[in-house]
Parts: C-alpha cells; sequence; structure tokens
C-alpha cells in the first residue's frame, strides 16, 4: 500500500512500532545443530506478536476514545450554537 494512502489509524500503528522498537534481535548464543536458535528465534517471534497484540489493543482503545471525543465535541458545537 502506498504511504500517501495510509489511514491514521496504520500511521499511528507505524508510530507505535517506531517508539517501542519493534524487531527481531539476533541470537548470541548458537548451537551446532542450530536448534538453540531455532528456539530463541521463535520465543523472539512469540515474544513480539504478543507485544504487537498488546499494542494493537492500546490503538483500538485510543482510535474509540478519539470517535466518542469527536462525538462529544461534534454535540457542543451544536450547542453552542443553539444559544
Amino acid at each position: 500500500m502506498p504511504s500517501e494512502i495510509l489511514s491514521s489509524t496504520e500511521l499511528a500503528f507505524q508510530g507505535l512500532q517506531r517508539t517501542a522498537g519493534i524487531g527481531l534481535q539476533p541470537s548470541t548464543s548458537r548451537a551446532s545443530d542450530g536448534s538453540s536458535s531455532r528456539d530463541d528465534f521463535s520465543s523472539q517471534i512469540q515474544r513480539r506478536n504478543d507485544h504487537i497484540r498488546k499494542l494493537e489493543a492500546k490503538l483500538s482503545d485510543y482510535a474509540e476514545q478519539l470517535r466518542l471525543m469527536q462525538k462529544t465535541k461534534e454535540k457542543l458545537e451544536i450547542a453552542l450554537d443553539k444559544y
């Protein structure tokens, strides 16, 4: 998807990714058969996936709060116009 047409939610998520430093770290311990590094990598992926899910939930909550605030703002503007 071209960056010009990213939604505000996608842009916010990208900002969270940069802020949280999401990324996999190279393993420092290597077994001769590679099983330890695979386990490390798999563990890192699982932790990152869990972290991403938590950030997505936060982002969803923030989006909902923003929608509610927007509705409140619109209602207040209407009430102000009436007086």
